[in-house]
Order: C-alpha cells, then sequence, then structure tokens
C-alpha cells in the first residue's frame, strides 16, 4: 500500500513551471460508473529532489469533487547524479487541487513505495479513494500534477523521469451542491456552530 501526504499549498516548490501540459477530459471510460475522468500522460516527464512542483495540469470541469486518483501502467526510471543514487520509493505523484474553502490542497502517492534502489521500475498501478478527502477541482476547472522526491541529492540535475504510464483524475460529473462557495458557507456555519456550544452560547 502506497504512502500518501496531503499538504498545503505552503510546501509547494516556488519554481512552478509558467507552461505545462494540460490533460482534458474524457469522459466515463474506464472510470467508476458515475465519475468523469480526465488523462495525464506521464511519458518523457522528469522530475528533481524536493518538494512538490507542478509538471502538468488537469482542465477539467468546475467545481466538481474529487473521488479517485490512479496511475496505470507507470515506468519509472532513477539517476545517479553523484555516486548516491536516486531510489524508485523516493518518488512521489500527486494533484493539486482545492479545499472546500476554496484554498489550495494537495495529495502525493508514491507509485513504487518499497523500491529502494534505482534504475527502471514497473509497470505499476495503483488507487487511492479520495471522496473523504474533500478535495475539489475550483472554480477554474484546474487541478496541476505534482511531481516530487523525498531526497536530494544536491546536483541539480534530474533525479529521474516517467518513461510511460498515466495519472488519471476521477470527479462527479455534476458539481458539488451550490459551489464551492455556498460548500465553504456551510463548513464555516458549522464552525461558529460549534464553537458556541463550546463555550456555552445562549445562541448556541
Amino acid at each position: 500500500m502506497s504512502e500518501k501526504r496531503t499538504f498545503r499549498a505552503g510546501v509547494v516548490a516556488a519554481a512552478l513551471l509558467a507552461a505545462s501540459p494540460l490533460a482534458l477530459a474524457s469522459g466515463q471510460d474506464g472510470s467508476q460508473e458515475g465519475y468523469e475522468q480526465a488523462i495525464f500522460d506521464l511519458s518523457g516527464i522528469a522530475y528533481v529532489g524536493g518538494p512538490p512542483a507542478v509538471v502538468g495540469t488537469f482542465e477539467v470541469d468546475p467545481d466538481r469533487q474529487i473521488m479517485r486518483l490512479r496511475w496505470e501502467d507507470v515506468v519509472l526510471e532513477t539517476y545517479d547524479n553523484t555516486g548516491t543514487p536516486n531510489w524508485a520509493s523516493d518518488a512521489y505523484l500527486g494533484i493539486l487541487a482545492v479545499d472546500l474553502a476554496g484554498e489550495p490542497l494537495g495529495w502525493l502517492e508514491q507509485p513504487f513505495p518499497t523500491d529502494y534502489a534505482h534504475g527502471v521500475f514497473g509497470p505499476a498501478s495503483g488507487s487511492v479513494d479520495l471522496e473523504v478527502a474533500n478535495l475539489f477541482t475550483g472554480d477554474d476547472g484546474h487541478v496541476q500534477v505534482l511531481m516530487a522526491s523525498s531526497w536530494t541529492d544536491g546536483s541539480g540535475e534530474p533525479a529521474g523521469m516517467y518513461l510511460g504510464g498515466s495519472l488519471i483524475l476521477e470527479y462527479l460529473g455534476i458539481p458539488a451542491p451550490g459551489g464551492l462557495a455556498l460548500l465553504a458557507s456551510l463548513a464555516a456555519s458549522r464552525r461558529r456552530r460549534r464553537t458556541a456550544e463550546v463555550l456555552g452560547s445562549p445562541d448556541a
């Protein structure tokens, strides 16, 4: 089972790519019944050691709840730049979306969590259900694709490259009820009500 990490946008690397490939929505083929999906081709994309960096973008419908993230037939080559190689287990894939309040929220997964070596690995496939993670596509429908490595060799060179495979985003085909603004308002209202109850306010 892969190790997963959620994070706020503040930990994303400052050097985000200004121009990144787009993955467009492609209907329901291969996804769970009732979900739409978008597919991002990983082939030929290199990643560097350190915090998550944007390497591409899913362009999907706005204000949709993200239900699942899948990776299929992923093949990874890791590099030895300094005599101490990058391991496949160091590599992370993921997305940067938004939460109920419309604030950036990311999710990362390891496609090769137990491969403590360098070389060529895969193909590997897996998935993670995100229904309870409260991740959304936001009002512009953009979900960024992230890559990262948990180790930095200090060379400044790529830690590895994905030779093949796909990252697949599955999301609800209908907007989140009332849009993210309503969801954020409801969440804030619930927080205020819980606070009032704790404080013993007569208005609770």
